[in-house]
């Protein structure tokens, strides 16, 4: 007869085994919602979370996930769960390389790449581990090239938008002097300028005037005066100044009495601008990558997520986002669920990709997406639409 401790031993090894078999016929659960033993693929995003280019990162995470969890809702790709593991970088660059050679460890097999002016490095880390990777949100026209032939970019890019906003200004708004403000702290606010005053002079315009300033400096007024001396005044602004930035600057010219018309760019299509006021806003034009009007792809999406989620996104960089996993998917599906060099090729070579913001087709030289540029208005605290830009007749090189 068997004493009551044994008894009890007993049943608990044959609740351990049929908890195991259990398990073992129904299968477990990951944290990305993957069964065990199912194959996943493994993203990783080293973001800005907290410093300051978390306005433009932060978007990018949230679209990047909205799309994995619909990707994985509906079985994955071919049966291949994503999983996405962020880390914050708070704009640190050795934090952000650390972060890059954990994931590493982590065996990612794709990488998000940060707004940061940093993730070019980490960027190369990447290439040199054939492992793919993208801009995000970052237009830089240099990045692919600096990051090494296994980095990829799929937004539009600063040379393509600095030339489709000086022809329109030129040839549209009959604009023949211009005034730039840019910064030599950060390459998006030097290079973009840049980009528009070759592609402005080059039609006959002239640059009478610039000024720079120091990037978070949180003063503008020595800028000002000097646009407001310019003798005569220029027939616009140009800047490629963005948050925290871009509503300093806008609301100090337009407290001094300065009326310019303002030229800017996608840095500023984010909520974080209205802090200028409407006063301030009244009429700025700038460049961005799509705007959800009713009945396009980008509309759709937007009344989507506003579904699913109770509210629309506050700006487009979360489309870009989404859109960010939908290439990478359209990549995955082509390479048969290969990562690595087979991935990269099949990335290098897709066309005719929809996306919510338009439709994609790599250059597989220079591995930068053909895309279209779109313009703002801002009425008010009202951002609105105003054209889409024609391919300009010349791009200028990377700087």
């Amino acid at each position: 007869r068997m004493t009551r401790k044994r008894t009890l031993t007993l049943i608990v090894l044959v609740i351990g085994v049929l908890a195991a078999v259990a398990i073992a016929a129904c299968g477990g659960e990951s944290d990305d919602g993957s069964a065990d033993g199912e194959e996943v693929f493994t993203i990783g995003y080293v973001a800005d979370l907290s410093g300051a280019f978390s306005s433009y990162d932060t978007p990018i995470r949230d679209g990047a996930q909205y799309a994995i969890d619909e990707i994985n809702a509906a079985g994955g790709i071919n049966g291949m769960k994503l999983k996405m593991i962020v880390k914050d970088s708070k704009n640190d660059k050795v934090i952000a390389l650390q972060q890059t050679m954990e994931m590493l460890d982590e065996e990612i097999q794709y990488l998000i790449g940060s707004c940061t002016d940093h993730t070019t490095a980490c960027q190369r880390i990447t290439t040199e581990n054939e492992i793919p990777s993208d801009t995000g949100d970052g237009t830089a026209a240099n990045l692919v090239r600096d990051a090494g032939d296994y980095a990829f970019q799929y937004v539009m890019n600063d040379a393509l938008q600095g030339a489709s906003l000086a022809e329109y200004a030129y040839n549209e708004l009959g604009y023949r002097t211009a005034y730039l403000v840019s910064s030599p702290d950060v390459a998006y606010a030097e290079y973009l300028p840049g980009y528009f005053r070759q592609v402005f002079e080059r039609l006959g315009g002239k640059i009478i005037g610039e000024s720079t300033y120091k990037i978070e400096g949180g003063d503008f007024s020595a800028q000002v005066t000097k646009i407001q001396n310019t003798s005569p005044s220029p027939d616009c602004i140009m800047t490629a100044a963005f948050v925290p930035d871009s509503p300093v600057f806008l609301k100090q010219l337009r407290a001094a009495g300065v009326d310019i018309p303002v030229l800017t760019t996608d840095g500023n299509d984010t909520p974080d601008i209205l802090a200028a006021g409407p006063q301030a806003l009244d009429g700025v034009l700038l460049t961005t990558f799509a705007y959800p009007e009713e009945g396009t792809p980008l509309g759709a999406f937007y009344d989507k997520y506003e579904a699913d989620t109770g509210s629309p996104p506050e700006t487009v960089i979360l489309a870009n986002g989404y859109d960010t996993i939908m290439v990478l998917k359209a990549g995955l599906e082509a390479s048969g669920g290969e990562g690595g060099q087979a991935l990269r090729d099949a990335i290098a070579n897709l066309k005719d990709v929809q996306l919510t913001t338009g439709t994609l087709t790599m250059n597989p030289e220079t591995r930068q997406a053909e895309r279209s540029v779109a313009l703002l208005r801002l009425v008010g605290n009202e951002f609105t639409f105003e054209t889409n830009l024609p391919v300009p007749e010349w791009v200028p090189e990377p700087y």
